[in-house]
């Protein structure tokens, strides 16, 4: 079952999206959700991480899309779901980053993903069916 917390819209203007709140609005919702500080920084991490990937890369900085995150908690799960109406990608289908690869190679940028894998406990992926629905990226963390 799932209990919505919260929804909010967002223009595509990352500094927007921050200037709301520090920690983006809804995270006083995962602070009385979660009541970890650890993996509530972890959490903003991966949403700055998923936002910046989506602004920069979905919608080449354009101001005109917007980014829509709802909150809820599901089967012991605090869930943050970002939406979009961008061009899909799924970041489930990128390969493994090999870090000593990349460090010997001196790679800029690319790591988002990797990020996101590594601080949250599970993310999914579910693309827009049509022009008229949403691609939906969701980001969950154990409550407990």
């Amino acid at each position: 079952m799932k209990e919505m917390l919260s929804q909010f819209i967002y223009n595509s203007n990352m500094s927007k999206l921050k200037s709301n709140n520090s920690e983006f609005c809804f995270f006083s919702k995962a602070k009385k959700a979660i009541n970890n500080i650890d993996k509530i920084n972890k959490l903003v991490i991966a949403v700055d991480e998923a936002c910046s990937n989506l602004i920069h890369h979905t919608f080449n900085y354009n101001e005109d899309e917007n980014i829509c995150i709802n909150t809820f908690i599901e089967n012991n799960n605090f869930v943050i779901e970002i939406k979009d109406k961008g061009i899909p990608f799924n970041p489930l289908k990128l390969d493994s980053v090999d870090m000593g690869e990349y460090l010997n190679e001196f790679k800029k940028g690319g790591l988002g993903v990797h990020i996101i894998k590594l601080v949250t406990d599970d993310i999914e992926y579910f693309e827009k069916a049509d022009e008229n629905s949403f691609n939906i990226f969701r980001i969950k963390m154990l409550i407990n």
